[in-house]
């Protein structure tokens, strides 16, 4: 309880959906004009729907922060998830005098960082396991790409997309890839 007013939840009936524009049966939380903190507060004392209404507000916000920085939905989705769950089995220890918003997105980062360490030692692994490179993997497949352009463009064009396609490589990669270009015969 906080400031005399317990939280607690209702559901919609028919005659308030037309004013709230939720659908019927749906929960509502009484605290839902409550600030973030004072929920926070009540969510590390155990209020589960006090953690929902948080969970709610900021759920799509923390999906959103972390698709920025992983670039791949099913790696944001499953952050935010983890975020969310480590925070409420964090909300003991949440401080009352710290935003819950930068609590919570610290919370998120720290979930991204470790994906993306692992993705990293993931490559590594797998770069060490096959005693290949990526580009090397990549070499492969190129000579094949490079003969279907060769049959499908006149020289000028096809030394021209050759050296385009230099400027998107590394330094060290460009001299290799230059060394190797195809004849123009």
């Amino acid at each position: 309880m906080l400031g005399g007013c317990p939280l607690s939840t209702a559901l919609i009936t028919e005659r308030e959906t037309a004013a709230s524009g939720r659908e019927p049966g749906a929960v509502v939380c009484a605290g839902g004009d409550r600030p973030d903190e004072d929920l926070a507060v009540l969510a590390a004392g155990g209020d589960q729907a006090a953690f929902g209404v948080l969970v709610t507000r900021w759920e799509r916000r923390v999906y959103r922060f972390v698709l920025v920085r992983l670039r791949c939905e099913h790696d944001a989705a499953e952050v935010t998830q983890e975020s969310l769950l480590r925070a409420w089995r964090a909300m003991p220890r949440f401080r009352p005098t710290a935003r819950f918003s930068t609590w919570l997105f610290s919370i998120a980062h720290r979930e991204a960082v470790n994906v993306v360490r692992r993705r990293q030692r993931d490559r590594r692994d797998m770069t060490r396991d096959t005693g290949r490179t990526e580009e090397a993997g990549r070499d492969e497949v190129l000579p094949d790409v490079w003969n279907a352009a060769r049959d499908v463009l006149d020289d000028v064009s096809f030394e021209a997309v050759w050296l385009l396609s230099l400027i998107h490589i590394s330094e060290p990669t460009r001299h290799i890839c230059l060394s190797r270009m195809p004849s123009s015969a």
